[in-house]
This record gives C-alpha cells, sequence and structure tokens, in this order.
C-alpha cells in the first residue's frame, strides 16, 4: 500500500476496498487509482452514502481508469531477471549461499558525452538467499521498498547537481532540495516562510530576458527520485519548470510564458513538445525496469 493513511473506508462490490481521505479545502469528489485501489479525497461534511451514490453515477468511467491502469504498464516481478539501468542509477538482483540481504553499491564514471561531467552512476546490487521466494506478494512488496530506498538515497547529487546547472542558465534561485517519492507528481516547489532575501549585486545570477532577481522569496525545491531515471532533457525540464514555480506560484499564463521561454532558450525545445513526451512517463518502477 502505498498511501497508509485514511480517513474512512468501505467495501464496492466491483473495486473492493475503498479508500476516503477528508480535505477540508476540497469542494469536488476527487477519484485516484493508487497501486490497483480506489482512493477518494472528499469534504469531512459528506456522508459515505454521498460518496457512494458518486461511485455509482462515475462507474463507467471509473472502470476505464482501472482499465488503463492496469493495461498502461507491465507489472515486472523482482528478481534475478529484473534490471534498472540509467545514466543515473542501475539496480540488479542476485543470488547466492548467503542467509541475509545484502546491498552493495559501487560508483561508475558517466561515459556517455551527453552526461560527462555529472556525478558518476550509481550501480546497486541486492545479494538475495538462494531459496528467496520471488513469486510472494509480500516479499515483492518489501522489494520494490528497497528499491525506491535505494533509489532515493543514490540519486540525491545527481538531481542537485542538475537543479543547480538549471538554476545557473536560468537565472532562478533556490533555497533548500530535497528527494521526495511522491506517487504521481515529478517535482513541487514550497515558498519558505520568512522575509524576503535581498541579493547583493555578486550574488544576482544570470539574466533571462526582462526578468531579474534583485529581489525574491526563499524557495525549498523537492525532486520525485525517479526524475533522475528520466532522459536527460526531461529531467532537466522538471527542474526548470520547479525553479519557473519560484517566481510565479500557480500555473498561470505568466508561469507558462515563462517556462517556455527558458526551455526555448536552454533545451531548445518547446515547454509544450516536453509535457507531451511527459504524459507517456510515470513515477512507477515498472515504467524503468527492464
Amino acid at each position: 500500500m502505498s498511501v497508509k493513511y485514511y480517513d474512512s473506508e468501505f467495501e464496492d462490490s466491483e473495486f473492493g476496498e475503498v479508500y476516503v481521505r477528508y480535505n477540508v479545502r476540497s469542494r469536488n469528489i476527487i477519484f485516484r487509482i493508487i497501486d490497483g485501489q480506489l482512493w477518494i479525497t472528499s469534504s469531512p461534511h459528506l456522508s459515505d452514502s454521498v460518496i457512494k451514490n458518486a461511485i455509482g453515477d462515475k462507474r463507467e468511467k471509473l472502470r476505464e481508469l482501472f482499465q488503463r491502469t492496469r493495461t498502461s504498464v507491465p507489472e515486472h516481478i523482482i528478481d534475478e531477471t529484473f534490471k534498472i539501468t540509467t545514466p543515473a542509477f542501475c539496480f540488479s538482483v542476485v543470488c547466492n549461499r548467503e542467509k541475509e540481504f545484502r546491498l552493495h553499491r559501487v560508483f561508475q564514471p558517466q561515459t556517455d558525452p551527453l552526461y560527462v561531467g555529472m556525478p558518476d552512476c550509481a550501480v546497486v546490487q541486492l545479494e538475495c538467499p538462494y531459496q528467496t521466494d520471488f513469486d510472494n506478494e509480500q516479499r515483492q512488496r518489501w522489494l520494490r521498498k528497497v528499491v525506491e530506498a535505494a533509489l532515493i538515497k543514490e540519486v540525491k547529487p545527481y538531481l542537485q547537481y542538475m537543479l543547480n546547472q538549471m538554476s545557473a542558465k536560468s537565472g532562478l534561485a533556490y533555497e533548500q532540495f530535497m528527494v521526495g517519492r511522491g506517487k504521481t507528481r515529478w517535482g513541487w516547489c514550497s515558498r519558505l516562510s520568512g522575509a524576503r532575501k535581498k541579493l547583493s549585486q555578486t550574488e544576482r545570477v544570470i539574466e533571462i530576458g526582462p526578468y531579474t532577481q534583485e529581489e525574491y522569496f526563499p524557495h525549498k525545491i523537492c525532486l520525485n527520485s525517479f526524475t533522475a531515471l528520466l532522459p536527460l532533457h526531461l529531467a532537466q525540464y522538471i527542474c526548470l519548470h520547479e525553479l519557473t514555480h519560484t517566481r510565479h506560484a500557480d500555473h498561470s499564463d505568466d508561469f507558462h510564458s515563462t517556462l517556455d521561454m527558458l526551455t526555448r532558450t536552454i533545451l531548445g525545445v518547446s515547454a509544450k513538445e516536453c509535457e507531451w513526451e511527459m504524459r507517456k512517463c510515470r513515477t512507477d518502477i515498472n515504467c524503468f525496469a527492464k
């Protein structure tokens, strides 16, 4: 289960267990499929009967949503054939005579010309006992947690290096950085509490077009660990997207025009092209496994 906390639950004859979370700011009933189960976000003022009626009204669309989530990405069993191979992170599984599970990690220099100069690739190998039951569902859930935890730990230098690159090229600064594990979002940006910080002339970063940064609010940027597994230009696009939020908090027309200007200037493609490619990507191990 990827989401552990919920306020209410009930059984649906077709969709099984339905989990409900309350949000006082929610004005609508929001349906999501998470790990093959139906999750609902609604106002705490709505009763279960109202939510059940909403499921009945949306049942046909929910069936289509379940079908898309089940068929869009094939499920990979984590066993000796499981591999993730990217310039930022590699993961594999081997079986040996040891009685315990062990993780081994080495770093390999970047050899692809696109990645030369970037942090070394983290190569992680999980050693499993010979008698490991890879068909056991509980064991598979544990193995997925191991892969995700290793990914979060190892890709932080890679992502921070890339974010610093995009920050220097775009002229958009940030204060804090972290790597997260969101199930749907590739990144997020939040304003830090405190007064504005004024930049001195020597601290001011590169200006692009009419945009300057004589004064700005400090922000914290968090990138999803799966961002490191994306093709380079898409990972850079995610960085630019979040950096643009340091200037425009919402997805307004000004936000999109600034982002498009930055992607065209720095990446040589439009923001729309990157957004279209991102629609094919998911924050899911199965999307990157071989």
